[in-house]
Parts: structure tokens; sequence; C-alpha cells
């Protein structure tokens, strides 16, 4: 087990590396394919679920006015952002919750306007950190690179993803009471109703 757990931590270090690699070289295209919001939903929650349990904190992806499901965009990249919120959130969380939201803020001329938000009740941000989280190799500080470990490019690869889909990124935080990472972001429906991932 604690193998797996290596072998894991050394792949998303190498994927995080890669992936900063190619954003700086230009080489990353988002694809425009459609996908289902729900299905990515179920994904996200599948994925993080059995962890927090084990924990015992209270773990949800909501869907709020959501009256579309097909969209278009890259499902792929999009899930990378919100992983990304969702693996902080976990890695920080000791106790409480970690609450995903997805909601429609409105629909108009086959665009559904979208906010993503990832709340957890971790330990949280002091406010002179979350000017610099979304700069390549920062953390928190020495300690928490320690205890927590990571490449601190994370955010910016997500950062990245973000700016890309002409999305924006809101971060609030408090120390010991926790972080809400808010996406926004204004996705075409999809023709396909049946959306793939």
């Amino acid at each position: 087990h604690r193998a797996d757990t290596l072998s894991e931590h050394l792949l998303s270090l190498i994927n995080d590396i890669l992936d900063m690699s190619r954003i700086e070289a230009g080489k990353v295209e988002l694809e425009n394919k459609p996908f289902s919001l729900r299905a990515m939903g179920d994904e996200l929650k599948q994925m993080f679920a059995q962890t927090l349990a084990n924990r015992g904190i209270r773990y949800e992806v909501n869907f709020e006015d959501v009256t579309v499901d097909a969209l278009m965009g890259d499902a792929l990249r999009l899930k990378q952002v919100i992983i990304n919120f969702l693996s902080n959130a976990v890695k920080f969380t000791k106790q409480g919750e970690v609450i995903v939201t997805i909601r429609q803020m409105m629909l108009h001329h086959d665009t559904a306007d979208l906010m993503i938000r990832v709340h957890d009740t971790g330990i949280g941000m002091a406010p002179e950190f979350i000017s610099r989280i979304f700069n390549p190799f920062e953390q928190g500080n020495v300690d928490i690179s320690h205890q927590y470990g990571g490449t601190g490019l994370g955010m910016a690869i997500t950062k990245y993803i973000v700016d890309e889909m002409q999305g924006t990124i809101t971060v609030e935080s408090q120390r010991d009471k926790g972080s809400c990472f808010h996406v926004t972001l204004d996705l075409e429906t999809a023709p396909d109703p049946d959306g793939e991932m």
C-alpha cells in the first residue's frame, strides 16, 4: 500500500512538471467536444468519496439550478482544474466538510454561465499567500511543503487552464477556518443531448 501511494505521488509530481513544461512551451491546446456535466460530477464524487468517508469528512457534489447537461469544452482539463482544488481540500482538511457546488448562473444564446465552487474546512491560508497561490512552485511555507509535499505547480497549471477557457478564479480563505475556490466559465451548450465525456 505504501509503495502504491509513493508511486501515485511520484506520478503526480511528474505529470505536474510535464504539464508545466508544455504550458511554458505553448503546447497546451484545449479540446472543444460535447461532454456531460453530471457525468463529470459523478466521477468527481466517486474519486474522493471513499477517502473522505474513511476520515469522517462530509463530502458532497451538488448541482444548483442546472437545467442543461450537455456542454461543449475540454472535459478532461475542466476536471483537472476541479481535481486540483479537491486534492488540496483533501490534503489540508482534517475534519468538517469538503463541498463541490456546480451552479448554472444563467443560460442565454446557447451559452451556460457556470460557477464551480470547492469549499473546505481545512487549515486555510494567510491573506498574504492568497495573492501568490497561482505562482509556479509557491507553497504556503516550508513546513507545509515538508508536511504535505507536492510541487507547488498544481495551482499555476489550474490558473493557466481557466485563463485559456476565458474563465476566472477567485479565492477566499481564512487560517484555521478553510478555503473556498470559485471558477466562473461560459460554456456553449452541446448539440448532442447525450454529451459524452
